[in-house]
């Protein structure tokens, strides 16, 4: 999900807009993306609980009630407030995970001790800011919650990687899919499943729809 292009080029870049309409029962095949990570452009320097609630637009009830667990690049999060978003950086969140290791890892928890090794401990301020990038994660409960959230106002990929999740995909989900928009215009699904994203923009902005 990494790219070497800087924040600054990818900023600038223009971005193919895809809006696929899909049968409400298989929305779920789209969940996958959301684990495997996108892209979110956002203010950096800001804290973690600022950019999901404030540009990303969950609400601070779901995020208390709902998002158990955070990891920054590999390591769990305790402290929202001040685990300053740095460009580039991978920002995983999970609803509760069962058994110990899901109560060592969840923030603030009382076996959290046992985890200090991979423990994010927050650093400095991120200083200036400026507008960048970070990859965003959704595992279990909270990729079947928030898909709507995300999906609706659309997630920001790279096209290879949308290649290669559509690459993967059999004849049933594309069954499921009824409509294909790119930039505005209507494409045949052949024009997506051959994986060629050489038509597309370097960036897309996926948005998927039940229909």
């Amino acid at each position: 999900m990494k790219s070497s292009i800087p924040s600054n080029e990818l900023l600038a870049s223009q971005k193919s807009e895809i809006e696929v309409r899909v049968d409400p029962d298989a929305f779920s095949n789209w969940f996958p993306i959301l684990r495997e990570g996108f892209l979110v452009e956002t203010q950096l320097g800001r804290n973690i609980r600022e950019v999901l609630c404030q540009e990303i637009g969950l609400s601070p009830q779901y995020l208390e009630a709902r998002v158990q667990t955070v990891f920054l690049d590999g390591k769990a999060i305790d402290q929202l407030e001040s685990t300053i978003i740095t460009d580039g950086c991978t920002v995983a969140l999970s609803a509760a995970m069962p058994g110990f290791v899901g109560a060592a890892f969840r923030r603030g928890g009382y076996y959290g001790v046992m985890r200090s090794g991979t423990t994010h401990r927050p650093g400095a301020s991120g200083g200036k800011e400026e507008r960048g990038f970070f990859i965003l994660k959704l595992f279990n409960l909270l990729a079947d919650e928030l898909a709507g959230h995300f999906f609706e106002r659309g997630i920001l990929m790279y096209s290879q990687a949308l290649s290669a999740f559509l690459r993967r995909q059999q004849e049933n989900f594309w069954k499921a899919c009824r409509e294909m928009l790119v930039n505005g215009q209507p494409v045949h699904a052949n024009s997506l499943r051959s994986g060629n994203e050489n038509k597309l923009s370097h960036l897309v902005l996926l948005k998927v729809i039940t229909w």
